[in-house]
């Protein structure tokens, strides 16, 4: 079923978009797109329910598709990007609003470098994942590529995150979430162990001592002259 509608779409002047209805799919009421048939080449309005990209990426339907915006969805992942051709070649790339905790950061880094067609990427009000393992890579990405990445100041540690909640991921503090851990005790064994190795060492300069004491003057060490 194709019609003809008239729409304002984010920061662009009123124009023509042609719709498909697709009432089969459950996850994918309705498509906006500029352009029709083969030639889709931007998806403005949100995808109702959506919950993966592969139906996007994956569908030869949109090859030429460079705008791609689906905010406030339920996109929990991000993986089917990672080595698609569409993410070489993507124009902009909008998931705000949606259920991220984390990207693939070197799957990201890798297409910012060779894709000189980005013009901007959007990943605020997503509830971002702040440990110590993975968030010194991802604000390095955000600050590396911020002239891409449009919306810094929405990019916050989940709310769910007590120390953390709803900070500036690219502005904090990496002690934040990389604190040290406390000083540990001295453990019995290695009290043991060093027990262990002042009695060799005074053993040995004893030892040591006796045998230059012999050579030197001829007389037997102070333990040998009184065992039986």
């Amino acid at each position: 079923m194709w019609c003809r509608a008239r729409l304002i779409a984010q920061a662009y002047s009123p124009t023509t978009f042609d719709f498909r209805l697709r009432g089969s799919d459950p996850k994918v009421t309705a498509l906006a797109w500029r352009g029709s048939g083969a030639a889709t080449t931007a998806i403005y309005h949100h995808i109702i329910n959506i919950n993966t990209l592969r139906t996007i990426v994956q569908n030869p339907q949109y090859k030429q598709l460079v705008d791609l915006y689906l905010d406030n969805n339920s996109i929990p992942s991000v993986k089917e990007l990672e080595g698609s051709e569409w993410f070489s070649k993507f124009r902009v790339l909008s998931l705000r609003g949606n259920m991220l905790r984390q990207i693939p950061v070197y799957a990201f880094d890798k297409a910012f470098q060779s894709n000189h067609n980005i013009v901007g990427v959007y990943l605020g009000n997503n509830p971002w994942r702040c440990d110590c393992h993975y968030t010194p890579r991802f604000q390095n990405l955000l600050l590396k590529y911020k002239r891409i990445i449009r919306d810094l100041p929405d990019i916050k540690c989940s709310r769910s995150d007590q120390e953390t909640s709803m900070v500036q991921i690219s502005t904090m503090l990496l002690s934040t979430v990389c604190k040290s851990g406390p000083v540990m005790p001295i453990s019995t064994i290695n009290i043991v162990n060093i027990t262990l190795a002042s009695l060799i060492l005074i053993i040995l300069g004893r030892f040591l001592y006796d045998w230059h004491s012999f050579k030197t003057t001829g007389k037997l060490p102070w333990l040998s002259s009184i065992l039986p």
